[in-house]
């Protein structure tokens, strides 16, 4: 059983290797996330849709007012021949209103295809996909949370067993066993608890993702923590990128001030907000280097456990240990391995929540 787990924990590749699945079962992987959101994602489709269909409108408008101008041109050309020089002018004057008019419905979807008004969809789409990337970790730490209970589990059982044997030879109290069962039922519930709230998490992940919360879709692995994404920030640049990307700051930019106070206002604001957003960026890269300390203490940690657990395991096929020695190694190392597990997690959340910084996505 436990070569068999250690094999799920550990596996090959450029990804934690925790979270091993069923074959059967499809999976969407970390990377894909980005892709299933911009096409699959119901508030994505919304906000896409609504674009689109104002785009239809004044589409729509600006070929009505040409279908008219047309008409009446034509109106205005039979009044000439008719002689009605009067009507004829009319005609004409009510067909260059129109055509000023469709020039402005020109000027609109212009405007509304241009970056600034798109730039909700855009943010939208991040926005989706950060919160996807984030449950993805959720769903990872929980499973890591779920083993560590489980082997916690095995542990109390076999002192359950170890209490209710001596109990039935004597040595041991009925209290004792009762205790030693309810904390075994306590481990368990733990574990329940854990697959219980990653269901949850999964669905919540499938429902943004564009699955049905009833597909058997299971997240693919997280990505493994690069540490040398840390050493290509560069503070002073990316304060540069986070200055002309961050979408609050560019929408406050947009409409002009009416009076001089107005504009000084709204100079003052956006100086504000700047320096806000600095502090904002600052902090985030200050939590890449935390989550990075916490990653190598842990993998420093996990490493310890592991050999002590690998040791405990050849003196157990010796015969130099016994099942419940060996079970309390084996419950310590998982428990090490799944802090390792969550730190890389929260290290790799880190680092990908100071790029959309970059990118313009930031809370203030």
């Amino acid at each position: 059983m436990c070569t068999a787990l250690l094999g799920g924990i550990f596996g090959a590749g450029n990804h934690l290797a925790y979270g091993a699945e069923p074959p059967a079962a499809a999976v969407f992987n970390y990377e894909e996330l980005g892709t299933l959101i911009k096409e699959h994602c119901p508030q994505v489709e919304m906000e896409r849709r609504q674009y689109e269909e104002r785009m239809d409108r004044l589409k729509d408008a600006r070929e009505e007012l040409l279908k008219t101008r047309r008409a009446l041109r034509e109106e205005a050309s039979d009044r000439e021949k008719e002689g009605d020089i009067s009507g004829a002018d009319h005609y004409r004057q009510q067909a260059e209103a129109l055509l000023d008019a469709a020039d402005s419905l020109d000027r609109q979807i212009r405007q509304a295809g241009n970056a600034s008004s798109r730039m909700a969809l855009r943010q939208m789409e991040d926005t989706m996909t950060w919160t996807a990337q984030n449950l993805m970790g959720t769903y990872h730490s929980l499973e890591a949370e779920k083993l560590a209970a489980n082997a916690r589990a095995e542990v109390q059982k076999r002192r359950f067993e170890e209490a209710q044997n001596s109990k039935s030879l004597g040595d041991g109290t009925a209290q004792a066993a009762e205790e030693a069962r309810q904390k075994w039922q306590l481990a368990l519930n733990e574990g329940e608890r854990m697959t219980a709230e990653q269901e949850r998490v999964r669905q919540e992940l499938l429902r943004l993702t564009g699955f049905s919360v009833s597909d058997p879709a299971l997240p693919g692995p997280m990505p493994q923590p690069d540490p040398s994404r840390v050493a290509s920030m560069n503070p002073k640049e990316d304060q540069k990128a986070a200055l002309g990307n961050n979408y609050q700051l560019r929408s406050s930019r947009g409409g002009a001030a009416k009076t001089n106070r107005e504009l000084h206002k709204k100079q003052r604001q956006t100086r504000q907000d700047e320096n806000q957003m600095f502090a904002s960026l600052e902090n985030l890269l200050t939590q890449v280097y935390s989550c990075r300390t916490e990653w190598e203490a842990a993998g420093a940690e996990e490493a310890a456990a592991r050999a002590r657990w690998e040791a405990a395991s050849r003196k157990k096929e010796l015969g130099l240990m016994a099942e419940p020695e060996y079970l309390e190694n084996y419950s310590n190392y998982m428990e090490a391995n799944g802090k390792k597990i969550q730190a890389a997690i929260r290290f790799e959340l880190a680092m990908e929540a100071y790029d959309w910084a970059k990118k313009g996505l930031m809370d203030q």
